[in-house]
């Protein structure tokens, strides 16, 4: 176990530089809007980050997924990423108006000049997004940090310089789309890194038919996972307001953030999972022991939120967040089902499993959505809490118990990874 956990952080190490990168940056530059403009404009920003997710997530077609497990296998990405390029590219229209439909007829009274920024931001980043798998299925993570850090640190480079001048929420909001944008550059540029160009042609119906009916369930899948991680503050904001969809945000977010920690070892053994799909005495124990890293790493980051989560979170945020102080601890056990149902579903999907996956993440999301609304007419702001906390169990125990099933034959029998 020992000698897998450094081969993993070995391997993974880039990622959790970069990881460390984003989580400090933006926890920074989050905090930063919490404090200066107060819950209702914070929690106002947060509930439009979750529904441009939500609406760019429909036009993922789980392309990332998909990219990464193409690029592991194959040596050549250009024709590949090109079609799915132009595929985003062609769809992104309709991200656009969806958005401003949903705002426009749906939501509570928004800042229009919040939503036009953070809808691009949430559109680049997207981006960003599917040329980071290609360099994960390469195993070229470090230039996903040298991307991520050249970005984040110039956005918080200039959110220093420019706080003497009390710019305006829109103006802070700005610097997030051109650090995005950054991103991007970076991002497609690198390509060369991987002995990868963009073609620039127009592939043919056929071409994205094929390509759209291979990448469906990872597609749903998607759609799925990030519904039941986020539907929770749209269904908040709905049902009571801004400034309760803050106080839920905060302590979200930090345990939310713990998946960057948990990808450090769940990249490389996605890879893994792909290499030897054809293995499965070798696969199942590469399986259990990351399972036993992510429980240990989980149950660390749980106890820490219990002991030091709240009065962390109240020393940071200042009185106004006393709420999301005091419901920090319950999301401990949220952290565990999650860094353990990204394992399964990424098992699940590295061998190809991926309707059990876009099932289970369905199940998940029919759960949440049924509690939040049931609980949070009840009990408020504590119904999403509880709602969060099972959802991610759920999900979790129905892969496991997929897994198990169709691996019981070797489970019990001893495999060696090298």
């Amino acid at each position: 176990m020992l000698k897998y956990l450094i081969d993993s952080l070995s391997k993974g190490k880039y990622f959790l530089f970069a990881s460390i990168t984003e989580v400090l940056t933006l926890f920074l530059y989050n905090l930063y809007i919490a404090r200066i403009f107060g819950p209702a404009v914070y929690g106002e920003i947060k509930t439009i980050l979750a529904v441009t997710g939500i609406i760019i997530t429909f036009f993922d077609f789980g392309f990332p997924i998909h990219l990464q497990r193409y690029a592991a296998k194959t040596k050549n990405l250009s024709s590949e990423i090109s079609k799915i390029f132009f595929i985003k590219l062609i769809s992104s229209s309709l991200y656009f108006i969806l958005t401003a439909f949903y705002f426009f007829f749906y939501a509570a009274p928004v800042n229009w000049y919040i939503v036009i920024i953070v809808t691009i931001c949430t559109f680049l980043l997207s981006y960003s997004n599917i040329f980071f798998y290609a360099y994960f299925g390469k195993n070229k993570i470090s230039l996903t940090f040298k991307f991520t850090f050249i970005s984040r640190i110039t956005l918080l480079l200039f959110l220093i310089v420019l706080l003497p001048f009390n710019l305006p929420v829109e103006a802070i909001l700005v610097l997030l789309l051109l650090s995005n944008l950054v991103l991007v550059l970076f991002s497609l540029i690198g390509l060369r890194e991987i002995e990868t160009k963009m073609l620039f042609t127009i592939p043919s119906i056929t071409e994205i038919l094929s390509l759209l009916r291979e990448t469906f369930p990872l597609g749903l899948t998607t759609i799925f996972t990030f519904l039941y991680g986020r539907i929770d503050i749209v269904i908040l904001s709905i049902m009571m307001n801004y400034v309760l969809v803050a106080q839920y945000n905060v302590p979200y977010s930090l345990y939310k953030l713990s998946g960057m920690i948990f990808s450090t070892f769940l990249i490389p053994a996605f890879n893994s999972f792909t290499k030897y799909q054809d293995n499965k005495s070798k696969n199942i124990r590469i399986f259990f022991i990351t399972s036993l890293i992510i429980l240990i790493t989980s149950t660390i980051i749980a106890a820490f939120i219990i002991v030091m989560g709240g009065y962390g979170l109240q020393m940071l945020y200042g009185n106004r967040y006393s709420l999301a102080a005091t419901i920090s601890p319950y999301f401990s056990v949220a952290v565990i089902g999650l860094g353990m149902n990204s394992l399964t579903g990424s098992f699940l999907n590295a061998t190809g499993n991926y309707k059990i996956t876009m099932y289970t993440t369905m199940a998940g999301l029919i759960f949440n959505i049924t509690g939040n609304i049931i609980l949070i007419a009840k009990i408020g702001i504590m119904g999403a809490v509880y709602t969060a906390v099972f959802t991610e169990v759920i999900v979790f125990l129905l892969q496991l118990i997929f897994i198990i099933k169709t691996n019981y034959d070797v489970i019990w029998k001893k495999t060696s990874i090298y």
